[in-house]
């Protein structure tokens, strides 16, 4: 794929800035049996999907009452804890690839349909907050991914448009959302780690590194 001519590179978060889907899946686990849910949670159908739809599905599948924003902070506050605990990473050659896109004169965002409290901790804890010039959390559109709303906003921040951008995903419904957006989409593999097919990314890299060499051509 070619990347010349790029004004911008949107990042999505989780699963992508950080391997963190296991600690929501974990977390979703966990707190699913404090409302006493068992069984199946369909967990894989949810990634990169809205949160808050997920716990709207387990009050009304398994028929348990709760409040939804109440799950929903529960799970980023105990996803936050768990990378901490288990010392995690950004991922894979993430701060070279954002400091030789900055090089560049290159715009940067974090796209992600979490909660900007959310975002922010895990961009401090990854000391990443200063390598992003544009921030667009759930809190700045109507819908997220595999709604193209984020990506749209971005773009409008960024003053360019979907030809002229390009996004990295973990997720099918993060591709979806980029395309929607009239953008081309990078599927971000994690070296084999990633268990999402990415079957609509224009391309796949396995490393952060290798978006660098993208650019180059």
């Amino acid at each position: 794929m070619i990347l010349s001519g790029v004004q911008l590179v949107t990042f999505d978060m989780d699963g992508t800035l950080i391997d963190d889907e296991w600690a929501h899946e974990q977390a979703k686990t966990e707190i699913a049996r404090t409302l006493g849910v068992e069984g199946d949670l369909h967990l894989s159908e949810f990634t990169g999907r809205s949160n808050r739809k997920f716990w709207q599905f387990i009050l009304e599948t398994f028929q348990v009452k709760g409040d939804i924003e109440d799950l929903t902070n529960r799970q980023f506050k105990r996803v936050l804890e768990l990378v901490k605990e288990h010392h995690y990473p950004e991922s894979a050659g993430l701060k070279d690839a954002l400091k030789y896109l900055r090089s560049l004169g290159i715009q940067t965002a974090i796209t992600s349909g979490s909660d900007v409290f959310f975002v922010d901790d895990i961009l401090d804890y990854l000391d990443l907050t200063e390598l992003f010039d544009i921030k667009v959390s759930k809190e700045y559109v109507k819908e997220v991914k595999p709604s193209p709303d984020i990506y749209l906003k971005a773009l409008e921040l960024a003053g360019t448009d979907g030809k002229n951008a390009v996004g990295i995903e973990d997720s099918n419904s993060g591709c979806t959302a980029l395309h929607g957006a009239g953008m081309k989409c990078i599927g971000y593999t994690n070296q084999g780690k990633n268990p999402q097919s990415l079957l609509e990314a224009d391309c796949k890299i396995q490393s952060m590194l290798e978006l660098i060499d993208l650019i180059r051509g």
